[in-house]
């Protein structure tokens, strides 16, 4: 009892151990190649080999070609077709009925040569219906393209001995003519991902946050510097030192864990010499809940297209003090340069908008006192008149 015991434990230990090669040759003679296939390969562990990745990915890039040589649909045999029963029939149905109506003897000579002219219509190529095959659509095609030539129109063709332009797309045996139509499509119609939309939307929204921050620093920094006093030169020299000193900071300045720039050490008591990097607290502290609301909804747009994005086209979130540092860095060379436009610009025109009584009938009033001649004969006309209101 114990050895048949052993010898079943044995036989299932080892049917267990050698289940393929058993499954494979108990496979009937006649089983086909995918069956044998199924039965000799490895069970799935739940774990891709990398061979079987590698297949797999080279499988989905590059698809198989078609295999094969394609047979023709129909071959010529030289011999003429013989037409089926149907065809005969409507034809014979046809001709006896086109016989009996010319043989009617009610029939007058004007009508049966009517009868005939409508005969003859049916075969002319514009009285044919719509071809439902291939051979017929070629066959059309290139009647309609001989009548042209016996028209002439292809004498005078502007693109004639150019060369023409093939996409090789349309005959790759990697691309499917469904996904290469669906492509042009796409591409005439400028169609674009989603992603991409909302892409080019964060950018636009970047760009304009960041201009407008800009240009609002290098014109406060100009107007803070101009109304230290001096002349253009020394504004110009003070601009220049801040620049200089401010290229020296961002140099030593390091980045933190959070992804901000931070100060260097010691930087808030080293000697960066008579001038330093400009700063205004008091500006910062009023655009500050500007900066804030700008930076959140800038956020919620890269939070959106991290949402419908790749991986590899994802982009950072934004930072107040980043983009404060980013803005001093690139404005405070151009600093120099807009104090002298400033400086060359004209000046505005004082339109008197701070006297009282500024309306239209004030400025063509006189500023002294007004003098009335009155004289016997009237010279006073339109042109002492004109050169009295512009004197």
């Amino acid at each position: 009892m114990k050895q048949r015991i052993r010898e079943r434990i044995a036989q299932a230990s080892f049917s267990s151990e050698h289940a393929g090669a058993l499954a494979q040759a108990n496979l009937p003679p006649g089983a086909g190649k995918a069956a044998q296939d199924i039965v000799g390969a490895t069970p799935w562990s739940g774990e891709e080999s990398v061979a079987d990745g590698a297949l797999r990915m080279l499988t989905d890039k590059y698809k198989p070609k078609p295999s094969g040589v394609r047979m023709p649909t129909r071959v010529d045999t030289g011999r003429p077709s013989k037409s089926d029963s149907g065809s005969r029939l409507a034809n014979a149905r046809d001709s006896s009925s086109a016989y009996a109506t010319l043989k009617d003897g009610s029939m007058s000579d004007e009508e049966r040569h009517r009868f005939r002219q409508e005969m003859k219509a049916r075969f002319q190529s514009d009285a044919r219906s719509i071809p439902a095959s291939i051979q017929a659509l070629g066959s059309l095609a290139n009647e309609r393209i001989e009548d042209a030539i016996a028209r002439g129109q292809f004498r005078n063709i502007s693109i004639r001995g150019q060369q023409l332009q093939r996409d090789h797309n349309a005959s790759s045996p990697f691309i499917d003519t469904t996904e290469y139509l669906m492509n042009r499509m796409i591409q005439k119609q400028d169609i674009v991902p989603p992603w991409i939309e909302k892409q080019q939307e964060l950018a636009q929204a970047v760009d304009r946050f960041r201009s407008r921050l800009r240009a609002d620093w290098r014109r406060h920094v100009a107007r803070s510097i101009s109304s230290d006093g001096g002349g253009v030169a020394a504004q110009v020299r003070r601009a220049e030192a801040h620049a200089v000193a401010e290229r020296q900071m961002q140099s030593k300045a390091g980045v933190a864990s959070s992804g901000a720039l931070e100060d260097p050490e010691g930087a808030k008591g080293e000697d960066w010499g008579t001038v330093g990097p400009f700063r205004d607290r008091q500006w910062e502290a009023t655009e500050a809940r500007y900066l804030c609301a700008a930076v959140a909804n800038l956020n919620a747009l890269t939070r959106s297209y991290n949402l419908m994005a790749p991986d590899l086209a994802r982009k950072p979130y934004f930072h107040v003090e980043r983009e404060l540092r980013s803005c001093f860095a690139d404005v405070a060379p151009t600093v120099a340069e807009a104090i002298r436009q400033r400086a060359r610009a004209p000046p505005t025109r004082d339109s008197g908008a701070g006297r009282a009584g500024n309306g239209v009938l004030e400025r063509f009033t006189l500023d002294g006192a007004g003098h009335v001649h009155d004289e016997r004969r009237p010279q006073y006309g339109f042109r002492e008149f004109w050169r009295d209101l512009w004197a």
